[in-house]
């Protein structure tokens, strides 16, 4: 189930729709193809100003001063990310092209062998200390860890000025950072921002009680009891949202589930609260960790621990060498 709120309709008179309208919108400047790829590189050789008016070019803005800016904090090229996005295909297709447009390569989607997409939810589950193996570096190990068949359900929870999102993940065996890790419900609100509750002209009441049956609907529907409740975004502390968040799972849960989990300060005194994190930069620190185990550890291919250590009792054992060149 997939719920896109608030987003705006295209009013397009089709009957006077022109041949020009036809193939400027099938050549595009926002269009994610190969089609939009070539004409934005063919701007940038003749050296035409790249305005940011597709949403392509306006991620890829972004994601450039972002570039920038870390290259100077660490003092070293950046050349390869790891992206989290909600698990929308059309919002993932526009960050991979501006990712192209950037010549940044991705650590998602590059190999059969790793997620497709990377769900925001995983990388807060992640970020929040949930589903990580303890040595994630032996897989063997990490599948032993893990062969549990015990259902984990995770509610997450994404509040900014700009949009509401909440999706529910369950991943197999309880596992974080897998490429099985899809969200099995979701909600995009972008009426419901705090920007917008906060701006709007005149009682605000009703928008808040539409906030509030937002955050109860997933969980309201969804067939199996929640294990964990996580929350992020830089809006997501916001006194009156916590009120209402805590207010609409009150309602659907009257009694917290057996061993909950949850990052939200001070929800139950039944629940176990996770170690705080940054709210703001949570999906930012689990697509950090899925990136530096991605390129660590390989998902298909595999040897015992013990072969490291007899090549290196080889090396320093064996009193002769031979030039293999």
């Amino acid at each position: 189930m997939m719920r896109l709120s608030g987003d705006p309709q295209p009013h397009l008179n089709r009957t006077k729709k022109s041949l020009y309208d036809l193939i400027f919108s099938r050549f595009s400047l926002s269009d994610t193809t190969s089609w939009g790829a070539w004409w934005r590189r063919l701007n940038k050789v003749l050296g035409r100003p790249i305005k940011a008016y597709s949403d392509v070019e306006i991620i890829s803005e972004l994601l450039q001063q972002l570039q920038m800016a870390t290259e100077k904090e660490i003092s070293q090229a950046v050349d390869r990310v790891a992206v989290a996005t909600p698990d929308i295909s059309s919002i993932s297709q526009i960050v991979n092209a501006a990712l192209s447009d950037l010549n940044l390569h991705t650590w998602v989607g590059d190999s059969v062998w790793y997620p497709e997409r990377f769900s925001e939810a995983d990388a807060v589950y992640a970020a929040n200390g949930y589903g990580l193996c303890s040595n994630y570096q032996d897989l063997w190990e990490c599948t032993d860890e893990f062969d549990s068949p015990a259902g984990t359900h995770v509610f997450f929870i994404f509040y900014s000025r700009h949009a509401l999102y909440t999706s529910i993940i369950a991943p197999i065996s309880g596992e974080a950072l897998t490429r099985f890790n899809w969200d099995e419900a979701q909600i995009l609100d972008f009426e419901l921002g705090l920007d917008h509750l906060l701006q709007t002209n005149g009682s605000q009441d009703a928008l808040w009680s539409s906030l509030r049956s937002q955050l109860s609907d997933l969980p309201r529907e969804y067939p199996f009891s929640l294990t964990h409740i996580l929350v992020a975004g830089e809006s997501v502390m916001y006194p009156r949202f916590l009120a209402t968040l805590r207010d609409a799972l009150a309602e659907i849960m009257p009694m917290s589930p057996l061993n909950l989990r949850t990052n939200i300060p001070g929800y139950t005194k039944s629940a176990t609260v996770s170690k705080s994190v940054d709210l703001t930069f949570a999906a930012s620190r689990g697509a950090a960790l899925y990136a530096r185990r991605r390129q660590e550890v390989q998902a298909h291919c595999t040897e015992s621990s013990k072969c490291e250590a007899i090549r290196e009792r080889e090396r320093v054992h064996i009193p002769w060498k031979i030039d293999l060149r």
